[in-house]
């Protein structure tokens, strides 16, 4: 097993040790004789260039194109996927807005080009669906089956469909492209900082 799954199971085993010693089971409490094994710092895969670019085509064969093909280009925008289902219409009005992420820290996301262009061709048909519906709603990206706001589950459901029919690897993700959002900036010549800072990471 690698070093990651070995781990994952001592801690199953330390958990069940302490549980035991608590009802009474074990005597005594050894479950800190169980030492983790040393994982090494590696690199995260995340997708290259080219096949972002395959991504981003625009030939979504899903049951939403142009949503779904908003969904891929905000992600390429430095947000989490959670930030991405929590974006109301209004969010989307300027090129430059806040996001809250991860302990409630808020910082500026910016729209590219091609995220913008996305959105043009998406609102529209929003706009006309919900009203078909009778349903109004401040969320950005909607559910056609229940008409109630896009789920992180869907999303995941989604780029995972986008990236299968495209022929690329399974390991893409919505984080996974976030990833290759802030890898692509570094290897554009983007300072570090300036890429942390747009990721919303609290350390370098």
């Amino acid at each position: 097993l690698a070093p990651s799954s070995r781990n994952r199971a001592l801690a199953y085993a330390r958990d069940l040790i302490r549980w035991a010693f608590r009802a009474g089971i074990y005597v005594d409490d050894f479950s800190h004789a169980l030492k983790s094994s040393r994982v090494p710092r590696t690199m995260p895969m995340v997708p290259t260039a080219l096949e972002v670019e395959a991504m981003l085509d625009g030939a979504c064969q899903t049951s939403w194109p142009e949503r779904d093909q908003c969904i891929v280009e905000l992600l390429y925008c430095n947000l989490r996927v959670c930030e991405v289902v929590a974006l109301n219409l209004e969010d989307v009005a300027n090129d430059q807005f806040p996001v809250r992420g991860k302990g409630r820290r808020e910082r500026e996301a910016f729209l590219t080009p091609t995220a913008r262009e996305a959105l043009l061709k998406y609102l529209p048909l929003r706009a006309a669906f919900l009203q078909c519906s009778g349903v109004e709603t401040h969320a950005l990206l909607v559910n056609r089956r229940d008409r109630e706001r896009l789920t992180v589950k869907s999303v995941h459901r989604i780029v995972k469909a986008i990236a299968y029919a495209k022929g690329l690897p399974k390991y893409i993700s919505p984080v996974k492209l976030r990833g290759a959002c802030a890898t692509h900036m570094l290897d554009g010549g983007a300072s570090l900082s300036a890429v942390s800072q747009l990721l919303g990471h609290e350390k370098l």
